[in-house]
């Protein structure tokens, strides 16, 4: 690169001389635009970079121009001569970009839906990629107007290309968008000033461009807006501005989603209606109000918007900003009317101060606690869950000392039986359990499953709390949940090695108690495919290792149908050493288990996972009607834990284990 420009015909012809080379040219191009880019000379007003599109191997096109783009930024931190060329080429860049996405051809292919032939133009995939990106830099760098913006068919094209290729992107194009959305969006106020100028959304699409791409081809005329011509929309002004996307937003919205003040007044100001609600119900106020943007909130309240109109779901300006912790949105709401909302929940029964205490947000929960929510410091959600057992099932230790020391219930439960305390020991928050134990929460208190805080810390995993509760005297490890199962138990079954070791140090004999289907941890941890606790429980006692369930199954039938071939190896050593003669299990080769996955549904029975998508059968009463029953053991006669129960046939598509 020189202040002359850079020929793509001497890089053509150096690719085609040295193809064996490739890698060697494209470091050596790249370091010469390099030390070319401090010492280019821009008095003449050229082009800084220029590029001929169906000319370029992709070679260049994929890694040159993404070597440069990653340059762009450490430019910025350079003298205001390089800052000016690091500006100018995201210009360029962007112009280059929408000048080749709005080639007919490319057009046309996506009509005739020939998309399989969009692969020989080899800059389209740096095009879709990159030229929003550099046209948002390039005007908010002021030079938005020499942006060469694309019309709604090449924005239309930019979508299709998405969905086509299945990128998964964070800022994904949505169907349908417009320059007022990407100007809302993204905060860029001369783009929106331009679109809003006149009754007719028009933006300039000319800008200077490299003389190749100067001359247009008869067939690219009338698909894309070429050199002086503008984005003519033959819409009114105030339906271009109220104009909703497909999720039922207008601009408005989606500038106070971003908090972009200016963009929100120029909306206003050309007529945006501030009263609008989206698909879910949201004013351009509540979005503003619950991601904590202030200014915007003073500048709709100021105008007209409503403090108390809720979503679809009842959350109203007031929760949503006190869930997010924004104080002071919180203290503008109150101190201009929502006080009266001070006691109102949403449809799932959240107070502010619940939706405050639920994500720790203890300035918040102070500050309603002493503007009259201290009456909703026992009211629940419904769930029947309260303030303090929201902050307890997410660790929020400030907050579950504050509502504790101003009178909060730690025993109250919810519609299940979860106490606070069994809700921090299955989250694993230490602090939170020892606090709740040191303020005399019931450690011996079960839920509707018969779990107390060691069953629920023990399932989980979470060691730190397992060995305060098992250091505590008055704990008795050997007890027992609705299905005859301790905490041992779950340790084998999820595979908890360390934690399991330290409860059979404590409590040797958990090794030996069986659960209402006669099933040992031996058991459990063999149908789960557990091979280091299968190992240590054999090493432990080999008095059970010859005991079935109720199926009439040994653990050794179980190891072998989880078809882990370490258990299997280990099975064979463990009987050639005692002497063992294994017995064949017919079921073994007709059903693979499906182990223990804790983002799935689980049979109650055997503790195996139940296949996403899978029938089975569920007991409405039992383990607060989450007991489930696998198609396998059903067919076998096992029950639930009352025979007079009747079942429901259930499928486990998109069902989650505890």
């Amino acid at each position: 690169m020189s202040n002359k420009g850079l020929s793509m015909k001497i890089i053509e012809s150096r690719i085609s001389e040295c193809p064996k080379e490739l890698d060697g040219l494209y470091e050596d191009l790249l370091k010469k635009i390099e030390n070319n880019i401090a010492n280019s000379d821009l008095a003449k007003d050229k082009p800084v970079i220029g590029f001929h599109y169906d000319t370029i191997k992709s070679f260049i096109l994929i890694k040159g121009l993404k070597y440069l783009y990653s340059r762009l930024a450490e430019l910025q931190g350079l003298n205001y001569l390089v800052q000016d060329l690091a500006k100018k080429t995201h210009l360029q860049l962007a112009n280059t970009c929408l000048d080749y996405l709005s080639i007919r051809k490319i057009g046309t292919m996506f009509s005739e839906k020939q998309i399989k032939s969009l692969s020989q133009f080899f800059f389209l995939d740096y095009t879709i990629e990159n030229w929003f990106t550099h046209a948002i830099k390039a005007e908010k760098d002021e030079h938005g107007e020499e942006i060469n913006w694309p019309s709604q068919d090449v924005l239309d094209i930019w979508v299709r290309t998405f969905q086509v290729q299945d990128r998964d992107a964070k800022d994904y194009p949505k169907e349908g968008i417009s320059l007022l959305y990407i100007a809302a969006e993204y905060g860029l106020p001369r783009l929106a000033e331009s679109i809003c100028r006149s009754d007719k959304q028009q933006v300039a699409t000319s800008t200077k461009i490299g003389p190749k791409r100067q001359k247009i081809t008869e067939k690219e005329k009338g698909f894309r807006k070429t050199n002086d011509c503008r984005v003519d929309i033959t819409e009114e002004q105030s339906t271009v501005i109220n104009r909703k996307d497909k999720e039922g937003n207008i601009p408005l919205h989606l500038a106070a989603l971003k908090g972009h003040l200016e963009i929100v007044k120029i909306l206003k100001r050309r007529g945006a209606e501030i009263h609008t609600t989206n698909a879910k119900h949201c004013t351009a106020f509540l979005l503003a109000a619950a991601h904590g943007h202030i200014e915007v909130v003073k500048f709709l309240y100021e105008h007209g918007a409503d403090l108390h109109t809720p979503d679809n779901n009842n959350w109203n300006p007031l929760i949503s900003a006190s869930y997010n912790g924004h104080i002071e949105v919180a203290k503008f709401l109150y101190g201009n009317g929502a006080d009266a909302d001070i006691h109102t929940a949403n449809n799932n029964g959240r107070t502010p101060l619940y939706a405050a205490s639920c994500n720790g947000h203890i300035e918040v929960a102070k500050f309603l606690y002493g503007n009259g929510a201290d009456a909703d410091i026992h009211t629940a959600n419904n769930n029947g869950r309260t303030p303090l057992y929201a902050a307890s099932c997410n660790g929020q230790i400030e907050v579950v000392k504050f509502l504790y020391e101003n009178g909060a219930d730690l025993h109250t439960t919810d519609n299940d039986g979860w106490t606070p305390l069994i809700s921090a020991s299955y989250k694993g928050h230490i602090e939170v359990v020892k606090f709740l134990y040191e303020h005399e929460a019931d450690i011996h208190t079960a839920n509707n499953n018969g779990w107390t805080p060691l069953h629920t810390a023990s399932y989980k995993g979470h060691i730190e709390v397992v060995k305060f509760l098992s250091g505590i005297s008055e704990v008795y490890a050997l007890d027992t949940d609705n299905n005859g199962r301790t905490a041992f138990f779950f340790a084998a079954m999820r595979g908890h090695n360390e934690l399991l070791r330290l409860l059979y140090t404590k409590y040797p004999s958990s090794l030996h108690i069986k659960d209402n289907y006669n099933a040992t941890p031996l058991f459990a941890a063999s149908r789960n495919g557990r091979v280091e606790i299968v190992k240590f429980l054999l090493n432990a006692d080999h008095t059970y290792i010859n005991s079935k369930d109720c199926f009439g199954r040994t653990w050794i039938c179980w190891a072998k149908r989880s078809r882990n071939s370490q258990l299997v190896d280990l099975i064979y050593q463990h009987a050639d050493t005692v002497g063992l003669q294994i017995e064949e299990d017919n079921a073994s080769a007709k059903h693979a288990l499906v182990l223990y996955d804790s983002t799935s549904a689980w049979c109650h029975v055997c503790t195996l996972s139940i296949l996403n998508g899978s029938d089975y059968y569920k007991c409405g009463i039992c383990d607060s009607g989450n007991f489930c029953i696998c198609l396998e053991c059903f067919k076998f006669g096992v029950k639930c834990q009352s025979a007079s129960h009747t079942y429901e046939l259930s499928n486990s598509k998109g069902s989650v284990g505890v």
